[in-house]
């Protein structure tokens, strides 16, 4: 758990940088739970402005069981999603 912790902190950190060097406001924060429902609970909670996810091709398996995490954002997001290809 705590290499989990320490490369989830320094890929936040890297993306903080990132943002700052582009004159981006951005905070970060670190959460447990179900994807879909903490990304659009901390929307809420954050009143955000956009959410941006990255994405792939979705696969026929997913295609065929269900939807996958960015469909279940966009479906319950308070805010536009912009989805970034991979």
């Amino acid at each position: 758990e705590d290499a989990l912790n320490s490369g989830v902190s320094g890929a936040v950190s890297e993306i903080k940088d990132i943002a700052k060097s582009e004159g981006a406001l951005i905070k970060t924060r670190v959460e447990e739970g179900e994807v879909d429902k903490k990304i659009v609970e901390v929307a809420e909670e954050e009143r955000c402005d956009i959410i941006i996810m990255g994405g792939n091709k979705t696969n026929w398996f997913k295609k065929l069981f269900g939807k996958n995490v960015i469909e279940k954002v966009i479906d319950r997001s308070p805010c536009p999603v912009l989805v970034v290809g991979a």
